[in-house]
């Protein structure tokens, strides 16, 4: 349980130093000012900034139907919780904060391209992104249950058979059993917040298991089938060579 605590910490550690590294502090500045003028009911500023495109009377009503949703308080915390810099004939920047203002909180994306802004979209939320996208068991259905369980055994019986392989002197060679063990097929993912459990056939993992983490993000867990192991697993005693039972290290190359 502490491996597993520290590796999410370090996961969430480098997932913010991540996003912080894609865009530079004049750029997050620039993104948090147009949510301030919002907030003070300064909207004539944003307007200059917009697209040609999206100007006009359609654009002066958005903004004022957006600062209407941003509390007039000032947020307790301010966080980073997206980013993402396209690059090509029309780079822009996309950048996502969390605003908590205590009672509530709003989820702001701010688009931009150099000093143009491109897109601006507030979202009130009754709770944070982190609440939202925590693991809860009362939600889970015995299909998460079981999404879990693989999850965690999976690699061990890959790692067995793994070892079990390389320790074994075969007929033929075993570099291509060694490929086969050491893949899943097929994938079953859990969703650790909702429960929901989903299945895609042409998936193929190593050591048959996978996790996505993420501070902002519902926990994602993925499990497949080890067939290569299962089928190593029953087949060895025939594929062992003639006269040898023995798990001793092979001095015969894979």
């Amino acid at each position: 349980m502490l491996i597993a605590f520290l590796a999410v910490l370090l996961t969430a550690c480098s997932e913010r130093d991540l996003l912080q590294r894609i865009a530079t502090e004049a750029e997050q500045a620039t993104a948090q000012r147009y949510v301030a003028l919002l907030q003070e009911g300064d909207l004539e500023p944003i307007e200059r900034r917009l697209d040609a495109p999206l100007r006009g009377p359609q654009a002066t009503a958005a903004l004022a139907a957006m600062a209407r949703l941003v509390p007039s308080s000032a947020p307790l915390t301010v966080e980073l919780v997206g980013a993402h810099r396209s690059i090509g004939t029309s780079p822009s920047l996309t950048l996502t904060y969390q605003y908590d203002f205590g009672s509530s909180w709003l989820l702001v994306i701010v688009q931009t391209r150099d000093d143009v802004l491109l897109g601006l979209h507030v979202q009130p939320r009754a709770t944070s992104l982190q609440d939202a996208s925590r693991a809860r068991p009362e939600a889970w259905s015995w299909k998460t249950y079981l999404v879990v369980a693989g999850t965690a055994l999976a690699p061990v019986l890959v790692l067995a058979a793994l070892t079990l392989c390389i320790r074994s002197r075969l007929r033929g060679r075993k570099w291509p059993w060694i490929i086969f063990i050491l893949l899943g097929l097929g994938g079953f993912s859990a969703d650790l917040a909702t429960g929901e459990v989903g299945v895609n056939f042409l998936t193929v993992q190593l050591l048959a298991a996978g996790a996505t983490w993420s501070e902002w993000a519902p926990s994602i867990l993925q499990a497949s089938i080890p067939l290569g192991a299962i089928l190593f697993l029953f087949r060895r005693p025939k594929l062992l060579a003639s006269g040898d039972a023995r798990t001793a290290p092979d001095a015969t190359p894979a």
